[in-house]
């Protein structure tokens, strides 16, 4: 959400620039401007601090305050083509490009850039009919400022990266993901469609080639159906059985990647009432640096190995004593393993870990030792 919420402050930013150039480029009253955006700013900053105070002073001073930037510049950017090419997560299903989810760089659930050529080219013409409009003369500067800073610090074209810099070099010492700028884009670009609306519906009373076009243009925004939904599979373990002061339990399979990510769920659903050696979330390295997922360890080591090959580890007397120094590290007294494929191997390394076999709660199996 503290991530989400620097987006918004650079979009906020960007657009108030862009409000003043143009408002001073035209000669319009840039002294009334001016007070009026700064007033407004101000307010949203005090109420952000008496909100978020005590988040931001855990995020950036706390024990697990991260350093440096979150994630690498270069890889959750817009494509040059994304606005164009639909996927499966943003159009429909004959104007979807399923391979640009493979070329592209960063997560597929990322990608928000698609606006498709006939909306753009609406938004384009509302813009020219009425560039003397002071509003959407800003809305539309800003959407393309904003489009430029959302290709990152390098120009990527169909999942390739360039060795071209962008102004997204500015901001790659930002928590940011570039990517996410995009969102502000389509919301420029619906305020340029609907100025286009106007323009073209005001005053029709028949049904005419506009109209025609508008309903294609509502083809091309068709989501992809059906949508996309996964239902809620949390073993009734964690909602009513969790023991309050349960402390920290380490939860199978290991979560620290998307498809393993459901112990985040399952510990949301007991109310945070337990910690956990893991979890899908940017960490804090030894030296400060952020991290995907949990630090290194044998812990982790061995857990992604069952998760990726299916097989039961082989460790050495070392290996075994450094998950032990990993076990006692965390203050760790019981295994909790849920649904998962591999389940009867993740069963045996944690029988063998407890010395003893587990026990079947509420769909889940337990060991504590």
């Amino acid at each position: 959400a503290l991530l989400c919420a620097q987006e918004v402050a650079v979009i906020g930013i960007v657009v108030a620039l862009v409000t003043l150039v143009c408002a001073w480029f035209t000669g319009a009253d840039s002294t009334g401007i001016g007070p009026r955006i700064a007033a407004g700013a101000t307010g949203a900053v005090m109420a952000t601090l008496f909100l978020a105070a005590a988040p931001l002073i855990f995020q950036f001073f706390g024990p697990q305050a991260v350093h440096g930037t979150a994630q690498s510049p270069d890889v959750v950017v817009t494509d040059l083509l994304a606005p164009l090419v639909a996927t499966p997560m943003t159009g429909p299903s004959w104007l979807t490009q399923p391979s640009s989810l493979t070329q592209w760089s960063g997560p597929a659930a990322d990608m928000t850039a698609f606006i498709g050529l006939p909306l753009l080219l609406i938004a384009a013409a509302a813009t020219w009919r009425r560039r003397t409009d002071p509003m959407v003369r800003s809305v539309a500067t800003a959407a393309i400022v904003l489009l430029i800073l959302s290709l990152g610090p390098h120009l990527h074209v169909n999942g390739a990266t360039t060795a071209i810099p962008l102004p997204g070099i500015l901001l790659t010492h930002l928590p940011l993901l570039p990517e996410h700028l995009s969102i502000a884009i389509a919301m420029g670009v619906a305020f340029l469609a609907a100025h286009a609306a106007e323009i073209w519906f005001i005053g029709q009373r028949r049904l005419g080639i506009p109209h025609v076009l508008a309903l294609l243009l509502l083809l091309t925004l068709t989501p992809h159906l059906p949508l996309h939904a996964e239902a809620d599979t949390t073993p009734a373990y964690f909602a009513s059985s969790v023991p309050h002061d349960a402390g920290t339990i380490l939860v199978l399979p290991f979560a620290d990647v998307t498809s393993t990510s459901a112990a985040d769920l399952w510990q949301a659903r007991a109310d945070f009432v337990f910690a956990m050696p893991e979890g899908y979330a940017i960490c804090r390295a030894t030296d400060g640096t952020a991290i995907s997922g949990p630090p290194p360890s044998t812990l982790r080591r061995v857990f992604d190995g069952i998760r990726d090959t299916g097989q039961p580890p082989v460790l050495s007397a070392a290996e075994r004593l450094s998950l032990r120094f990993d076990l006692r590290n965390h203050g760790l007294r019981t295994i909790v393993l849920g649904p998962a494929p591999h389940r009867e191997v993740y069963a045996a390394f944690a029988t063998s870990l407890a010395g003893s076999a587990g026990n079947d709660v509420d769909g889940v199996t337990v060991w504590t030792f």
